[in-house]
């Protein structure tokens, strides 16, 4: 998936400029940070039910 959306602002990039290729292009490259903020989002909320057994003994 990653890979698709560096591949689809690589040939935006590539292709003949318009008037809607840099909002494609930021389009493309807010999705990627999405993703990013999706991720970690996930590994605090997947540590913090992990480690809410620990909290509790102590």
């Amino acid at each position: 998936m990653i890979e698709g959306i560096f591949n689809s602002i690589e040939r935006e990039y590539q292709s003949a400029i318009d008037g809607f290729s840099r909002d494609v292009m930021i389009t493309q490259i807010e999705l990627l940070l999405r993703y990013g903020s999706r991720f970690y989002a996930r590994q605090f909320t997947t540590r913090k039910v992990a480690n809410d057994e620990l909290l509790i003994r102590m």
